[in-house]
């Protein structure tokens, strides 16, 4: 089909849209699941989709025919027999048709059985607890991402009513909120309760992926909310879970740029704690929030002249590297650890950072030639040659001792790389 066929199909599906008088156009109604009817059933023709939408937000449609519309659909029978799997309740087609009965109430929100279509989606997109069995109980899988798909489709104020109420259950296991956060994210664009129950979320959980996962939807749903951005200003000066903060922290930093509360929250956790992955977290937040900010760039320079872990090193020198572009202080602060500190690899960091945020630096060169001829670890030999080698490329210096390196190297995988620079 050419585009020009296609843009015609377009239309004339448009137009029908606009004079269809009853539903029994999309669904026969002779329909019965022991004989099916001749006509089409156009309910499960994708082309269709579209026009069954527009046909369902049309104000010159009797509110009464799309009521009995959405009802066919719920109750829609297609006799496909009795499915062997426990967490099916119903056939093929009949799936189809309640997936299209939640799309179309988004259209017609002011249906009697929205109430009922909704929490069914949410059930089947997230399980439910079986109070039977005393367990979680999901659907199979393409069920459950059918369901997630059609909730963005359905009525969205609803939809995130059901997935808050979903949150609030105490049987939820830590995989489903992990999801469910990740769809509140997704849907709840500037809505308060969305916005809310994320901020709950956030603030009572002990399962950092819950909370990391509600804060990236925050920062994704939450630009600018002058009540979100109180809301976790109060949440930093009332909590005292290090975690809770540090999360909350750069959410705050995202989703109101630079601001001085988050900043200066990191900053104070970092200067108090000794936990490596708390600092690394920490110092990769400032990385993030804290372009151009004194206090700032001060303790990541702290930390990466100062910690014992490489991890930690490298995680300061990225965020550097991301918050002291052009900063006197950050230059500063690393020439300052170039002259002072002993450790090659806190060196060799210093002075990659040093080229990234200042490039053509005067101190960089001379500090890494140094280092070339100080240290006998091979690794980090190489690590300086490839650093010095895109730095200033051709300089004697580099050649000499990138020739001597390929030439005392035992190490094969060192010996093609330096090969390959040279």
């Amino acid at each position: 089909m050419t585009p020009e066929d296609l843009a015609s199909e377009q239309v004339e599906l448009l137009i029908a849209a606009c004079t269809i008088a009853d539903w029994h156009f999309f669904l026969p109604a002779d329909h019965s699941p022991e004989q099916p009817s001749m006509e089409p059933y156009r309910i499960f023709e994708p082309r269709w989709r579209e026009v069954i939408l527009l046909w369902l937000g049309r104000e010159d449609v009797e509110q009464e025919k799309k009521e009995q519309f959405i009802e066919a659909l719920v109750n829609f029978e297609d006799g496909c027999g009795q499915w062997n799997l426990e967490q099916v309740d119903r056939g093929f087609y009949q799936y189809q048709a309640y997936f299209l009965a939640a799309a179309g109430i988004g259209e017609f929100q002011s249906c009697s059985l929205t109430d009922e279509i909704v929490p069914q989606i949410v059930k089947w997109a997230f399980g439910d607890f079986n109070v039977e069995k005393q367990q979680w109980q999901t659907v199979f899988y393409p069920l459950e991402n059918r369901a997630r798909e059609t909730l963005s489709a359905t009525d969205r104020a609803r939809v995130i009513q059901a997935l808050g109420d979903r949150l609030q259950q105490p049987q939820c296991p830590e995989d489903t909120c992990i999801l469910v956060a990740k769809s509140l994210g997704t849907i709840g664009q500037g809505n308060g309760e969305a916005i809310a129950t994320l901020v709950q979320l956030l603030a009572n959980t002990d399962n950092i992926d819950i909370r990391f996962l509600a804060a990236q939807s925050l920062q994704e749903i939450g630009q600018g909310n002058v009540e979100l951005i109180a809301t976790l200003a109060k949440i930093l000066r009332e909590t005292d879970n290090k975690r809770t903060r540090i999360s909350v922290a750069k959410t705050l930093g995202k989703i109101d740029q630079g601001t001085v509360q988050a900043i200066s929250t990191l900053v104070e956790i970092v200067r108090d704690t000794n936990d490596n992955l708390t600092c690394i977290m920490v110092v990769s937040g400032l990385g993030e929030i804290a372009l151009g900010n004194t206090e700032a760039i001060t303790v990541v320079a702290e930390v990466l002249k100062n910690a014992n872990h490489r991890l930690v090193r490298r995680a300061a020198a990225r965020s550097l590297q991301k918050i002291g572009q052009g900063n006197q202080e950050a230059i500063a602060a690393l020439i300052q650890i170039l002259r002072d500190t002993e450790d090659e690899d806190t060196r060799l960091l210093a002075a990659k950072s040093l080229e990234e945020i200042d490039p053509g630096n005067p101190q960089v060169i001379p500090a890494l030639v140094q280092l070339l001829a100080g240290t006998e670890d091979e690794y980090m030999r190489f690590d300086v040659t490839t650093s010095l080698g895109k730095i200033d490329p051709g300089n004697p210096q580099v050649i000499s001792a990138s020739v001597q390196l390929l030439t005392n190297t035992e190490d094969e995988y060192v010996r093609w790389e330096v090969a390959y620079l040279l």
